[in-house]
């Protein structure tokens, strides 16, 4: 009889020891082990500094850039082909003087091809190759409407950023290198859609691909030709202000306006 009561005593023990320790394993169950924000997605919509406005357009809803048009009078028009870039239509003061199509070549390489355009009369000016590795653009090579080499890049990137740009000119021999840093915030144009393609084909120069905003151009050969950039930030660690100097002290400054976009 003792022995069976100190039986139900010791299961009873055991009992209540298990029923205190439940509601802390529980409650470590319930929390998670990292915390996750809904970080917000931009693009931007204006450029306006002293003298200039730029506006960029979007296919609705959509990162997808359809249109740059600026007050100086120049605007480019991307038309879309099974969801990527296509025909790009340059004009200035509402005079179109060029086009630019993608097309795939016959080794299966996107290729750009450069015409002069009227409207009426297309003069086929010069076309580049653009290889991939990827999705991330690695190299350009550039011919003569004659099909002749004219020249090519190699480009090399760190951490979504291009940071360095080396240019061989084959027509006489020469080498050049430019060098490019980053600050550690939201690229204005980071969740552009073909950032990489469309902003080769736009003239403006502080429109820059990447993860981050470009700090510096370098040029080692030509420092003539150095440009530095300098940021005030929003509240989404997004540019707010872009300054854009050269060496001999001439600078520009643009505010920077933003539309979010939806993103699941």
């Amino acid at each position: 009889m003792k022995f069976a009561l100190f039986t139900l005593i010791a299961v009873l023990v055991i009992f209540s020891a298990g029923c205190r320790k439940s509601p802390v394993k529980q409650e470590a169950e319930k929390k998670p082990d990292v915390i996750e924000t809904d970080q917000k997605h931009f693009i931007p919509i204006k450029f306006e500094s002293d003298g200039m406005t730029v506006s960029l357009k979007y296919l609705a809803n959509t990162a997808e850039l359809i249109e740059v048009s600026g007050s100086d009078g120049y605007t480019i028009v991307i038309t879309y082909k099974n969801q990527e870039p296509h025909i790009f239509t340059k004009s200035q003061h509402q005079e179109q003087y060029e086009t630019v199509d993608y097309v795939v070549d016959k080794n299966g390489i996107l290729k750009a091809r450069l015409f002069d355009d009227n409207g009426t009369v297309n003069i086929h000016k010069e076309s580049y190759l653009l290889f991939y590795n990827q999705a991330v653009l690695q190299k350009l090579i550039y011919y003569s409407p004659a099909g002749t080499l004219l020249s090519e890049a190699a480009l090399q990137y760190t951490d979504g950023n291009l940071v360095s740009k080396t240019i061989t000119n084959h027509s006489d021999a020469t080498q050049k290198t430019l060098n490019y840093t980053y600050d550690t915030k939201n690229g204005i144009f980071k969740y552009l859609n073909f950032a990489g393609r469309l902003l080769l084909e736009c003239r403006y120069p502080f429109f820059m691909d990447g993860q981050n905003n470009r700090l510096s151009n370098s040029n080692t050969k030509s420092p003539a030709e150095n440009i530095t950039y300098s940021y005030q930030y929003n509240d989404n660690a997004y540019p707010s202000l872009l300054t854009v100097a050269n060496p001999g002290g001439k600078q520009q400054t643009f505010k920077v306006t933003y539309t979010e976009l939806a993103h699941n």
